[in-house]
């Protein structure tokens, strides 16, 4: 976490000249807290090289998604919801409201997995995760910081 990494001169998305452009990337760190305490993990940022057009593209995915997780939880919560309630046992509402929920968005995570952003990063207490889509980059990545002994390619 405490390397700054360098990242080849080109969008991360696209692979063309970026012109300078970046895009801050910033998520939650991971840890065994996270479960409880999901807000409260420390914060981790990173600028990306990406043209204007795939920086606008990334934030989008990354906002959109939150935003479709939401949008689909309280869809069901306040629409559907309702005329399931007096079919399921009292004992088992919560658990039954939290995995029809998780089937609702469901959708959602099956379109990450088939199609998946361009750049990720998950932050431990430790470490930092980089995650690629396009795998030339990814060994182009590793190439630039090679001297680190904090890369790892799996």
């Amino acid at each position: 976490k405490s390397h700054a990494a360098v990242f080849p001169d080109r969008c991360v998305r696209c692979d063309c000249d970026p012109g300078g452009n970046s895009i801050r990337i910033w998520t939650h760190s991971i840890g065994w807290w996270t479960a409880l305490f999901w807000m409260f993990g420390r914060g981790f940022a990173v600028r990306i090289p990406a043209c204007r057009r795939c920086a606008l593209r990334i934030r989008l995915q990354r906002i959109g998604g939150t935003i479709a997780i939401l949008a689909f939880a309280i869809f069901f919560m306040f629409f559907l919801w309702p005329y399931l309630d007096d079919f399921v046992p009292r004992a088992f509402r919560k658990w039954t409201a939290m995995g029809l929920i998780l089937l609702c968005v469901s959708p959602w995570f099956l379109w990450e997995v088939f199609f998946p952003p361009s750049f990720d990063i998950t932050a431990y207490s430790e470490s930092v995760d980089y995650e690629f889509r396009d795998s030339g980059y990814a060994y182009d990545f590793a190439a630039m910081n090679e001297h680190a002994d904090w890369v790892k390619i799996e």
